[in-house]
This record gives structure tokens, sequence and C-alpha cells, in this order.
């Protein structure tokens, strides 16, 4: 058994499932919805997802070592007279 929480999503593959529930009160609120998708359309769609996240986690980073870079140009230097 699974408690879910508001908002919580459940997906199975429906290839091979085994389900069942215990019986529920007309006054409880229930939303059962269904969808079909195909594994590959999943799988390419992850593929993006994930190609985005690294290259905007590679992006964050080159942005902060140039800031950096650019801080560290306007940066006053100091020199000590020796005597």
């Amino acid at each position: 058994m699974v408690p879910l929480a508001p908002d919580d999503i459940v997906l199975f593959d429906n290839e091979r499932i085994l389900h069942g529930r215990e019986a529920f009160s007309e006054a409880s609120e229930r939303l059962l919805k269904g969808c079909y998708s195909d594994r590959d359309g999943l799988l390419a769609t992850l593929a993006r997802l994930s190609a985005a996240a690294i290259e905007g986690i590679a992006a964050q980073r080159r942005n902060s070592v140039a800031q950096s870079a650019r801080r560290e140009a306007r940066r006053p230097i100091f020199f000590q007279a020796s005597m």
C-alpha cells in the first residue's frame, strides 16, 4: 500500500501490474485520470530535460567564473613602496 498526500502522482508501467483498493465512501473525494504514453517518448523527453538541466548548471558555472574574473579585474592593486 502506498499512502498518498494531496497533489501526489503515481505512475505505473501498465505492462504488468496487479492493483487493488479498499472500499471508499461516496463522501470521499477521489480523482482518477488515465493517460497513455509510449516508453520511447517518455525516455526522449527525460533525455532532453536532463541535457537542458546539465547545460543550465554548466552555464551557471561559466557565468560565476566570468563574474569572479570581472570582480578581480576591477579590484584595485596597491603597491607598497619599499624604502
